[in-house]
């Protein structure tokens, strides 16, 4: 099951604003509340295609 995708306004807001100026360690995340467009989420959905990958389930003895 996939979560629907993010659509956050194209501005931060004055609370997250603050949040990011706070933020040292997970700049990740300020990273991608900055750049989350919809062709950049539709990018990363594919790289998670649901799939068979991984080895097939083995039954308990």
């Amino acid at each position: 099951m996939r979560p629907s995708p993010w659509h956050p306004p194209v501005t931060p807001t004055p609370l997250e604003q603050t949040i990011i100026t706070c933020i040292k360690r997970a700049k990740l995340f300020v990273f991608l509340r900055h750049h989350r467009s919809d062709a950049f989420q539709e990018k990363l959905a594919t790289l998670y295609a649901p799939g068979f990958r991984g080895q097939p389930p083995i039954a308990p003895a």
